[in-house]
């Protein structure tokens, strides 16, 4: 069957009809191709990107974890026990990684506490007892230590105390600075690290239980200047200071991920019942002062307490050790993997919080599709005896 002619629009063939159909197949499939083209790459394209990464260079199978105290306190300053009873305490516990930090004071070297001026607290015994006939003093003699013999790393530490407690490491530095920002100069330009202590100290939430803009300016005030502030202790003398968690997740929400922050958990002991309570675990090739130096500064590390638990149920050895953190950029997955008390962390005791929110609980989380995720993420892992926390992983939303 032919087509007849119209007169403006000319004679139309079979051939010519056939031929606009093969055209218009072609232009359907080129279109149909092109929309596939372009779903496959909005599948393809993250939502989001990790851009700061504290465990990226691990090797989980071979680096050796080494449990650490940060803030540690004795008869120099205003702890109960000597520097080398301090030191034999931890480590019977099993502790490979100490700071001293007496207020004001570097209690360092350890192989020489024997020929150490007698301060603080064991200076105030001994002039009372000199002032009784025949009463002993009632610290003894101190005595040397070898952190080689021990297998530990000893840190020079010192908590500077005239203003805002803040820990200083590495160095030999004794101030009477009470301004913060002469004293982290002075840090910096000696080549040593610090890190703000128990900052709940210092302020106060607001009547609907917020913690104040101005505090939080501060804090992150503070972390803008000063390179060698590698972070905040969150964890305190078993989490006296709770709202301190709060306040580091208001700082790395505003500042991450173009300034991690790093959090803490330490002691802070001033005597035998504040000891092994909260600690850090630092993963690294080899334990040595520049492995952990690098460490602090890139936050390969995770902390851990018991203070999170009721009296009765905290347990060290139930607090959640980690095996593995590993990332998988094609995924986009993040998966942990831990133990508490020798057997496998149940998957309902792993959460996930960004921006101060849990975002999800599980050992895998899925950050290209789960919602709510914000600058940052980090994890908590609750045990039978004690909570494991670690560090945040930067996110870049593009």
């Amino acid at each position: 069957m032919g087509y007849s002619k119209h007169p403006l629009r000319g004679t139309w063939s079979r051939n010519d009809h056939h031929r606009s159909r093969k055209a218009g197949l072609a232009i359907l499939l080129m279109l149909l191709g092109i929309s596939t083209l372009v779903q496959g790459c909005s599948e393809l394209k993250p939502r989001v990107i990790v851009v700061v990464d504290p465990y990226a260079n691990i090797d989980w199978s071979s680096f050796g974890q080494y449990k650490a105290n940060l803030h540690t306190h004795t008869t120099q300053s205003d702890g109960s026990l000597t520097p080398d009873q301090v030191i034999d305490e931890y480590h019977k516990r099993g502790y490979s990684i100490l700071a001293i930090t007496d207020h004001n004071l570097c209690t360092w070297p350890w192989t020489g506490f024997a020929d150490m001026p007698r301060r603080g607290a064991a200076r105030k015994s001994d002039v009372e007892a000199e002032e009784k006939e025949d009463a002993p003093a009632p610290y003894p003699p101190y005595e040397n230590r070898d952190p080689e013999a021990l297998g530990m790393l000893a840190v020079s530490g010192n908590e500077l105390s005239r203003h805002h407690h803040m820990g200083c490491f590495f160095i030999e530095h004794e101030t009477d600075s009470r301004d913060e920002d002469r004293s982290m100069v002075e840090i910096g330009e000696k080549g040593g690290l610090a890190m703000l202590y128990h900052p709940g100290r210092y302020w106060k939430v607001c009547e609907h239980n917020t913690i104040p803009a101005e505090v939080v300016k501060r804090y992150v005030d503070w972390l803008a200047a000063y390179e060698h502030l590698v972070g905040l202790e969150v964890v305190n003398q078993g989490r006296r200071y709770q709202n301190d968690i709060r306040l580091w997740d208001e700082v790395l929400t505003a500042m991450m991920p173009d300034r991690p922050v790093w959090g803490f958990s330490n002691d802070d002991m001033h005597g035998r019942g504040q000891l092994g309570r909260d600690w850090n675990t630092f993963v690294l090739v080899r334990l040595d002062e520049a492995e952990l130096r690098e460490a602090l500064r890139g936050g390969q590390f995770y902390f851990s307490t018991i203070g999170t638990h009721p009296g009765e149920s905290r347990n060290v050895a139930e607090t959640p050790i980690i095996h593995s953190i590993t990332h998988n950029h094609r995924a986009g997955t993040i998966t942990l993997t831990a133990t508490s008390g020798g057997e496998p962390l149940p998957e309902t005791q792993y959460r996930w919080i960004s921006e101060g929110r849990v975002v999800h609980t599980g050992p895998v989380l899925d950050y290209l599709r789960r919602d709510g995720i914000g600058r940052y993420v980090r994890a908590e892992l609750v045990g039978n005896g004690g909570t494991t926390y670690t560090n945040p992983v930067g996110l870049r939303h593009p």
